[in-house]
């Protein structure tokens, strides 16, 4: 990896260092996307990186995928990515 993509990379990283205090807001967002098939804590986790307005919500789960990006036009402040697409997509540019 070159320096400046480390660099980059670094600066990203750099940044998710957040603590999200769970709001009415929040719970109320979460059951909205409970009905869209989320699990509950699912739900939760992405409302809270909703309010939180993270550009990015890295996951592993392929459930989890797979309905965010069935339902991309209801979040769509929110990226949901596997880590290693988003970082190979991150270290391209």
């Amino acid at each position: 990896m070159n320096a400046e993509r480390k660099e980059r990379l670094l600066l990203l990283t750099g940044e998710a260092n957040q603590t999200v205090e769970i709001s009415p807001k929040i719970t109320e967002r979460a059951e909205a996307l409970s009905s869209l098939g989320f699990d509950e804590y699912d739900a939760l986790h992405l409302a809270s990186a909703e309010n939180a307005k993270v550009d990015v919500f890295l996951t592993t789960d392929d459930p989890l995928q797979t309905i965010a990006n069935r339902n991309k036009k209801r979040l769509p402040s929110l990226i949901v990515s596997n880590p290693v697409k988003w970082l190979e997509e991150v270290l391209k540019k």
